[in-house]
């Protein structure tokens, strides 16, 4: 073999040495649109994002208390309004939920519930056969031959002398 092909090896095994310890993570995925979220909500969040942004902007750069004040009332109202709109519609998403127990009692709710029992993926310890598992603990945590130290002080008397 030459240096060559030795160096390639090399590569090669810590590129799957470092896949099993780290799997790569990829490109992220988007994310999912909560099940309560609709257009309103959009458009509240905007509005309540660039009511902050302002607010913000108009107190780094000092302007007068009373525009900063106002900004900033503005903003809490947005956000209130925000907050008061996603709790009503995840009340009429609950609402349709329970609803849709008693039409499909095996439709979406037993779905979720399932998906929220799932267990993640198998450790690795759980994949490894108890032979391979075994030998790979003894070589990490060599067995103590040494004596127990309990056992030597089972006939220990204390004495308040």
């Amino acid at each position: 073999m030459d240096i060559v092909q030795v160096t390639k090896w090399l590569d090669l095994s810590m590129e799957e040495a470092c896949d099993v310890a780290a799997p790569r993570i990829g490109p992220r995925r988007p994310r999912r649109k909560v099940y309560w979220w609709s257009e309103s909500v959009a458009d509240l969040r905007r509005q309540c994002i660039r009511a902050r942004r302002c607010w913000q902007k108009a107190k780094k750069k000092r302007r007068p208390t009373k525009l900063i004040a106002d900004l900033g009332v503005k903003y809490k109202h947005l956000r209130k309004d925000l907050c008061t709109e996603i709790g009503r519609l995840k009340s009429v998403a609950w609402q349709k939920l329970l609803g849709s127990v008693d039409r499909d009692p095996w439709g979406l709710p037993y779905r979720l519930v399932l998906k929220k029992l799932k267990t993640a993926s198998l450790g690795l310890t759980e994949v490894l056969d108890p032979d391979t598992l075994s030998e790979l603990l003894k070589s990490l945590f060599p067995p103590n031959n040494k004596s127990n130290p309990i056992v030597n002080w089972s006939d220990f008397v204390w004495d308040n002398a």
